[in-house]
């Protein structure tokens, strides 16, 4: 028993000291160039050519029954329940896995969440045509989290989602300032408000938009669902659709009330009312002009490192003379319920077109073909003097040996 004990924990002993090895010295290393704010002549507005009538109700990230890291329930239960209270484009986020339940409907979304790591850095893939298996168990470094970002990267059809930066240090703000290859970050879930880091990536002059979802993981929990939705602006809910509008950032997030309790049809009400909230969006001649269908409680404009500029009470509609200098501004409303909804930035750009994600990303980080050289150079000669080891003792111990018996006699030709 004590052996099969001490060969249990060796194997333990040599899988954790593999796994550190892969993840530390064996993951790429990466170059960071410094991030650059947004600059230049032209403005770029997600909302300029949207029309307000034309809106999906959306949410991303929901789990279904599929082993003891996920939910309860079907995502044919899912399905149902999303529909009942108005969330017409909806997706089940498994683990490392891609559900194909409902995949002939029409606003049916391919989506998995990435990530199996102690510290819970995970990223939700939308339109994902592939599953990338590979993960860092143990906390991640900068280096860990930009080589997941680009592997997840190499699908381009798919957008890649920061799932709640700023829970369990899955993220850092000084990691935002310098990763690249992902498209959104989840900025509201029940897990994490995570604008500060939004802010902080903004004014970085990192083109990244936002999403809010539910992160469901009971579905027979009626408080679970219906906190968080996506406003789409889009004329239709298929794939193609909506994952141009998020491209392009034609989408806002709401965070809805919530009391303890509440009806779906008190959930549906909600949604219906505020999906059409939005009217316009529009700059022109150095203002930006947003008008609703209804007067808001409070209308907050949001600049560089989250400064505030100002902030308008019950008014449906306003004229905002965009600041001197100004690099990116964001509008936050506020309903008399404690409703919020959080708008995509206009913000300045040399340019009305932009490089794609990875090629974008090219610009500023690289491998560094240098140290990752160096470690795998050392991590190969520790394992070959390991290897070597053995013969050398058995060497010796021949030695050893030989000498042991030959001692004390007289050694002749004759």
């Amino acid at each position: 028993m004590k052996k099969v004990f001490i060969s249990l924990f060796g194997i333990i002993v040599l899988v954790i000291s593999y796994k550190v090895i892969d993840q530390y010295l064996l993951g790429w290393s990466y170059v960071f160039a410094p991030p650059i704010p947004f600059h230049g002549d032209a403005i770029i507005n997600p909302y300029r050519s949207i029309e307000p009538e034309l809106v999906q109700v959306a949410n991303f990230h929901a789990h279904a029954k599929n082993g003891i890291l996920n939910g309860t329930g079907s995502p044919n239960d899912i399905f149902a329940k999303y529909d009942e209270i108005g969330v017409n484009t909806h997706a089940v986020s498994q683990y490392h896995r891609i559900d194909t339940v409902g995949k002939h409907s029409t606003n049916y979304i391919p989506v998995y969440e990435h990530g199996y790591n102690l510290t819970k850095t995970h990223q939700l893939v939308i339109g994902a045509t592939k599953v990338v298996q590979m993960d860092f168990i143990f906390p991640q470094s900068i280096h860990n989290k930009q080589e997941i970002l680009e592997r997840l990267s190499a699908d381009t059809s798919a957008i890649v989602v920061l799932n709640h930066p700023s829970w369990s240090k899955g993220y850092t703000i000084q990691d935002l300032k310098f990763l690249h290859y992902y498209d959104h970050i989840e900025v509201l879930s029940p897990f994490a408000n995570s604008t500060n880091y939004w802010d902080t990536l903004l004014t970085a002059g990192k083109k990244v938009f936002i999403v809010g979802n539910d992160d469901l993981h009971d579905i027979f929990d009626d408080n679970e669902i219906g906190r968080f939705v996506n406003l789409i602006f889009s004329k239709n809910s298929d794939q193609s659709s909506i994952k141009q509008s998020l491209k392009s950032g034609s989408h806002a997030v709401v965070w809805l009330s919530q009391k303890t309790g509440e009806s779906l049809y008190e959930k549906r009400k909600k949604i219906k009312e505020i999906k059409y909230i939005l009217q316009e969006l529009k700059v022109d001649n150095n203002r930006l002009k947003i008008s609703f269908n209804r007067p808001v409680d409070t209308l907050k404009f949001i600049g560089n490192a989250g400064m505030i500029y100002k902030i308008y009470h019950t008014t449906s509609s306003v004229n905002f003379e965009l600041p001197e200098g100004f690099t990116y501004v964001r509008v936050e409303a506020g309903l008399s319920d404690g409703t919020k909804v959080l708008f995509n930035p206009i913000f300045r750009s040399s340019t009305l077109l932009f490089n794609s994600r990875n090629e974008l990303a090219k610009s500023f980080v690289a491998k560094d073909d240098i140290v990752n050289t160096r470690n795998r150079i050392a991590v190969f000669s520790i394992f070959l003097i390991i290897a070597i080891l053995p013969f050398r003792k058995k060497r010796l111990r021949i030695h050893l040996l030989w000498g042991k018996n030959t001692s004390g006699k007289n050694l002749s030709h004759d």
